[in-house]
């Protein structure tokens, strides 16, 4: 280990108060141009990285009037909207609308994705879109209420864990693993949060065959596999 990486490892360490070069299930290898975690029980490991193809294929498909989140994100505005996102995880939704325009509040209560996060922000070739995206370390719940309000917020809860995902997809297996260690507040609260700060309507992602989180919606988009559920904050009843 170089000795910024050194540096670098003891002031995150410090920051989130967790040990430094010990043995444990979920380690977190720090270098100075590398950052991913390890699950030493599940014999795996992962970081973001923005470049993958899946990734990038989408940013090259999405358009506001084909993709269903800009969609609801952008409704009739022709500008782009300043964004909230409270559930901001691995940052793709996040990519993807300030890769449209907007300016992105990235909210992540896990210090560990929010660190992941911001070093695959670093390192992020696409340097325009990158920069509209700040990432704030915290319980989104807490952060809506200190944050300057924005036009649109977006909420995007963990699906309800099924046994046959639960290891289908590397990400979702090691969110449910952090998860344990930070786990989530109620989503209920957090979209009658959303719904008291956002300046234009709130946006939730569901499951195609979930339920409203909360209330009715004002009206919904729907996708192949999921839905977006928005609410009109200036004449929604959860206000």
């Amino acid at each position: 280990m170089t000795q910024i990486a050194q540096l670098r490892a003891e002031s995150i360490s410090k920051q989130y108060h967790l040990p430094l070069n010990q043995p444990a299930r979920l380690i977190w290898h720090i270098g100075t141009h590398t950052m991913y975690l390890e699950d030493s029980v599940n014999n795996m490991r992962y970081h973001i990285d923005w470049h993958e193809p899946l990734i990038q294929q989408r940013l090259i498909r999405a358009n506001k009037k084909s993709e269903p989140l800009l969609k609801a994100i952008w409704r009739k505005k022709s500008t782009p909207p300043s964004v909230i996102d409270a559930t901001s995880g691995f940052g793709r939704d996040s990519l993807l609308i300030a890769h449209a325009g907007a300016s992105v509040s990235a909210c992540e209560q896990n210090p560990i994705i929010a660190s992941l996060l911001k070093d695959a922000i670093q390192k992020h070739t696409d340097i325009e879109a990158s920069s509209r995206i700040q990432v704030h370390t915290g319980d989104s719940i807490e952060l809506l209420q200190t944050l300057p309000s924005a036009d649109v917020i977006y909420c995007d809860p963990m699906f309800p864990p099924k046994a046959k995902q639960a290891k289908s997809k590397k990400d979702l297996a090691m969110i449910q693993t952090l998860s344990t260690i930070y786990p989530p507040g109620p989503p209920e609260l957090l979209v009658r949060t959303a719904c008291k700060h956002a300046k234009s309507h709130v946006v939730v992602k569901r499951h195609a065959n979930n339920p409203p989180l909360h209330t009715k919606p004002s009206y919904s988009i729907e996708g192949k596999l999921v839905r977006f559920d928005i609410y009109l904050c200036n004449q929604n009843e959860l206000l």
